[in-house]
């Protein structure tokens, strides 16, 4: 799936999660139902665009960047959004790195961000997004309720 059919299907996940919260997330068994079919099929198709995009574009970038400056612009990328929104995307993009990067070129990410916001990221980022984060993620694909506890 190109770019334009993702955004679409994030479009339409996000507006089915906006219905669920206009109802306080009562009576939304119809909504719930729509995201268990749209989430499955989103993340497959977004696992796979990742993948082929970073089958290519790594490539890419050591052929028309130097390291220093694919170093400066994942720094610049990374602090966009400041530290909430690096806590709420640095995990998400690491571990569905792991689905298809090898753990060297993790590490090397991982290694081009500054060492606070790596300390930030293993003592703090992660562990939330593993007890709370991916649990509600998950939360219209479970059958019980998830233990959120951070």
């Amino acid at each position: 799936m190109d770019h334009e059919g993702l955004i679409k299907l994030i479009a339409e996940i996000e507006d089915t999660c906006n219905q669920v919260n206009k109802k306080g997330g009562k009576e939304c068994q119809a909504e719930i139902r729509k995201l268990k079919e749209l989430i499955p099929p989103f993340v497959d198709e977004m696992c796979a665009h990742i993948s082929e995009e970073e089958a290519n574009i790594p490539a890419l970038l050591r052929e028309n960047f130097t390291e220093e400056e694919h170093d400066a612009c994942v720094q610049k990328i990374s602090m966009k959004d400041g530290l909430s929104g690096m806590r709420i995307f640095l995990p998400s993009i690491i571990i569905a790195m792991q689905g298809w990067a090898s753990q060297d070129f993790i590490d090397q990410l991982l290694g081009s961000i500054p060492m606070q916001l790596r300390m930030l990221y293993s003592d703090d980022y992660l562990p939330a997004y593993e007890t709370c984060v991916r649990p509600m993620r998950d939360a219209p694909l479970v059958d019980s309720m998830p233990s959120l506890s951070k």
